[in-house]
């Protein structure tokens, strides 16, 4: 009967010690400043970081707090980052908590002079995550966190959703995560590319007739090509259609929607949605040494639009004219992007030499160290085949008579 009663015990006080126990560094929710996005400036000698914070009683619409703002944008300098990231304490009564963080913009001229002490920083950081999404911004990053979006109160989930639109719908934007950039930092033969954002002014427009109340928004943003790295360092900019050029290479197309001259009649148009791309990327060899780089280009698609009568029963060469017109509207943009690359910015994007480097090591061994000149000079072949294989629910349009 002791030993019973010596095991209940000793039961007791094992429950009554996990229940009493609890995590030594906990937070309660209550002392935490939620961090949306950061940006990164230079301004003189010194950093300039800006937090966009979430307000969660403004996010939950209680009454009181309908007029205010869901977000609050404070800045902190410092020599470093770390310096400006600390000041924050002094102007926020809650503790900054990393984790929710969806973005890293960095101010072009922070961006020109390098990132290796941004990435120091957030690799660094436990609380950051490496999924978070790098931008470059042409101007400032912290004019950026000011600006604000229709369809979302939050300005971190309407930067989310341009980016995620422009990449997924139209190909048309980088998305880099800070893994992805690193990867391109230490890997040989690729240099990095990151998604770039630019301010857009909106100016009031004109009263609507019957609105009782009327919400201004003085500046959006948008997605707008993208940003191309040497080393750690900003170089320059891509617009959309070279940033597509660039993502066809590098197999990041899942959607596109292109738009291409009818072929028997320029002044009408098709709209081609592309919904499967693939490309890969093969070595041309003479003598052991690299003659060129070929590129082949898969594309299967769909038309959207078009914008006069056709009958693809009774002229179905139309098909075969229309995906001509797609594989050159996919060459020249790779070509765009190419020359764009090679001459103004000698910056390996598309990953040539890191192909190289991992499936033919013993010639990159040989042309690593000289690679930025031969990219310069580089010939790439381009082999693009498209196939439109559908015409969506519509197979012969309404012909009015």
């Amino acid at each position: 009967m002791s030993k019973l009663i010596t095991v209940f015990v000793l039961f007791f006080l094992l429950i009554s010690l996990i229940a009493s126990s609890g995590c030594w560094d906990r937070r309660a929710i209550e002392e935490m400043a939620f961090i949306n996005a950061v940006g990164i400036d230079k301004d003189d000698d010194e950093v300039l970081i800006t937090k966009h914070i979430a307000r969660p009683l403004a996010i939950a619409g209680q009454e009181p707090l309908l007029e205010e703002r869901p977000f609050w944008v404070p800045s902190a300098r410092g020599k470093t980052i770390s310096d400006a990231a600390s000041e924050m304490f002094e102007k926020s009564p809650r503790l900054p908590f990393w984790a929710h963080n969806e973005f890293i913009l960095i101010g072009e001229e922070f961006a020109r002079e390098g990132t290796e002490e941004m990435l120091a920083f957030f690799l660094r950081e436990p609380e950051t995550r490496r999924r978070t999404t790098v931008v470059a911004v042409e101007g400032t990053a912290r004019n950026l966190l000011q600006a604000e979006f229709e369809l979302e109160r939050m300005p971190a989930q309407g930067g989310a959703g341009i980016i995620r639109g422009a990449s997924r719908s139209l190909g048309t934007t980088a998305v880099t995560e800070i893994n992805d950039f690193v990867i391109s930092l230490e890997t040989p033969g690729i240099e990095p590319v990151a998604g770039r954002v630019e301010i857009m002014p909106r100016p009031p427009e004109g009263e609507i007739e019957g609105e009782m109340k009327r919400e201004e928004i003085y500046q959006s943003a948008r997605a707008a090509g993208s940003a191309v790295f040497k080393k750690d360092l900003l170089v320059g900019w891509l617009d959309e259609r070279q940033t597509r050029g660039l993502l066809w290479v590098q197999d990041k197309i899942d959607n596109a929607e292109m738009t291409i001259p009818f072929p028997t009649d320029p002044e009408h148009r098709m709209h081609i949605r592309v919904f499967k791309a693939q490309s890969n990327i093969e070595i041309d060899k003479q003598n052991g040494n690299l003659e060129r780089i070929i590129v082949y280009i898969d594309v299967m698609a769909s038309i959207k639009e078009v914008t006069r009568f056709w009958d693809p029963i009774e002229n179905y060469d139309i098909w075969n004219k229309a995906e001509i017109e797609m594989e050159n509207k996919i060459n020249e943009e790779i070509e765009d992007s190419l020359q764009s690359l090679q001459k103004d910015y000698s910056s390996d994007a598309f990953g040539f030499g890191a192909h190289i480097y991992r499936r033919h090591r013993n010639l990159w061994d040989e042309i690593g160290e000289d690679w930025d000149h031969i990219f310069a000079d580089l010939n790439v072949k381009l082999k693009t085949t498209v196939q439109i294989e559908e015409s969506g629910l519509l197979m012969r349009p309404t012909q009015i008579q």
